[in-house]
């Protein structure tokens, strides 16, 4: 009981990581703070991001990182000690900046035109989709680049939304893999209320996942018994890439 914690933990900052000791000590004292003082008490939620995270602070974790490194003999155990630490930091730092500065995108979602039809094939060479606005998928992980992964495009008739989605590079494609492998994940919430949504996801094996939830008066569990009664879809993958078309009908959200 009178084993002194702190003490303890200030004295292995030099033990194992020699001169870079202040700066990963510093680092940690950080994270540390952070998790307390907003994690614990809100929750590890994208949008308290920014405030346990603003930009100045990922920048000054970021110059610890790198003091740390210039200071360390390359080959030594403290550099090894120190690559050990480092390995999660630079991406999760990459993320979190990303996540930061990500701005949700506004695309128009024309209607499908009464003399131009679409058949659900996966192959997207109808000549509705070149009325379509595309959507290119922006990586929300830091590049800022658009249109990396591939783009999107949406269309809309009195009976439901059709969808499509071009996506670059061989896909993860593995049976029994849901989760594991490539895949589409697409969110409607009809209204303006925001009282539920609707969950679709398709992955490049054709599997699909589907849920709903409800938002108010409380947030609910989702409800994975729901299914999106008249969906049609289509996938079809090469080593180029992979391609999925699918139609959700309204009557079904």
């Amino acid at each position: 009981p009178d084993f002194n914690n702190q003490a303890a933990l200030d004295e292995h900052w030099p033990l194992l990581y020699g001169k870079a000791a202040p700066y990963l000590k510093e680092f940690d004292e950080i994270i540390v703070d952070r998790w307390n003082k907003v994690f614990a008490q809100k929750g590890f939620r994208t949008e308290i991001y920014k405030e346990a995270y603003p930009l100045p602070l990922l920048d000054k974790l970021e110059n610890l990182l790198a003091k740390a490194e210039r200071v360390l003999e390359p080959g030594s155990e403290e550099m090894e000690r120190f690559q050990f630490f480092k390995k999660p930091w630079p991406q999760n730092i990459k993320r979190m900046r990303g996540s930061i500065l990500f701005k949700k995108p506004v695309y128009n979602v024309n209607q499908r035109l009464a003399d131009q039809s679409i058949k659900v094939d996966g192959d997207l060479n109808d000549e509705a989709w070149k009325t379509a606005e595309v959507i290119p998928l922006s990586d929300p992980f830091g590049s800022g680049k658009k249109g990396v992964a591939g783009v999107g495009r949406m269309l809309w008739d009195k009976d439901g939304i059709y969808l499509s989605y071009a996506m670059k590079g061989k896909p993860v494609a593995k049976p029994g893999g849901m989760f594991k492998n490539d895949n589409i994940e697409v969110f409607f919430s009809p209204g303006t209320d925001m009282d539920r949504y609707y969950q679709l996801m398709v992955n490049a094996t054709d599997d699909h996942f589907s849920c709903k939830r409800d938002l108010k008066p409380v947030p609910a569990a989702p409800d994975l018994s729901w299914t999106c009664k008249g969906l049609r879809r289509q996938v079809k993958a090469t080593d180029d890439g992979w391609t999925m078309e699918a139609f959700i009908p309204f009557a079904s959200l």
